[in-house]
């Protein structure tokens, strides 16, 4: 099984903010692979499917971002040595918007989700797509940028943006992290 965090704050007021994309990705991934009936379960929006013959289990963490961490650990210790790997959806400050990075272990970037995931997990040993959402200007302090919504502009190329998202997300799926990186990581 593979296992597909999508990280985001709860709440509708967060709904389209720059730190929500992993719930955005997640979504769209679900609506594209057929199913919209997510259960709530340990404290997550849950979906279990078959994709190409592989079981996927994607989640939205129903916490907020810098606890997103125990819910993730609730699921890993309920399915146990079923998950062979986990992907983990988030936002990147470090990477221009619209470009996705694929990345294997390693630090959390200032990550608040990352960091507690690592926290609860006491490893950082898995993948993570980034999907950049810019730099603020020096002028905004980069937790309102990550909390706020998207430019018009912005919002104008994300449906095409998570829809390549998703293409990647299947790639990885199909073929792997080292694939994925390769693939994705040269051409944003």
């Amino acid at each position: 099984m593979i296992l597909i965090v999508g990280l985001g704050n709860p709440g509708k007021e967060y709904h389209q903010s720059r730190h929500n994309i992993g719930f955005t990705i997640a979504d769209r991934l679900n609506k594209e692979l057929g199913n919209l009936n997510p259960v709530i379960k340990f404290n997550s929006e849950l979906v279990r499917l078959f994709f190409e013959g592989l079981e996927l289990l994607i989640i939205k963490p129903l916490a907020y971002m810098n606890n997103s961490g125990n819910p993730v650990s609730r699921i890993i210790r309920h399915f146990g040595d079923e998950i062979d790997r986990m992907l983990v959806l988030h936002d990147d400050l470090d990477i221009e918007f619209g470009t996705i990075r694929f990345k294997s272990g390693g630090g959390t970037g200032g990550h608040n989700g990352l960091e507690s995931i690592v926290s609860y997990l006491k490893t950082d040993d898995f993948d993570r797509l980034r999907f950049g959402i810019g730099r603020p200007p020096a002028h905004i302090d980069p937790a309102e940028f990550v909390l706020a919504g998207f430019k018009r502009k912005e919002l104008k190329e994300l449906d095409y943006l998570t829809s390549r998202s998703c293409d990647a997300i299947r790639d990885y799926i199909r073929y792997g992290i080292e694939y994925a990186m390769n693939v994705y990581n040269r051409t944003g």
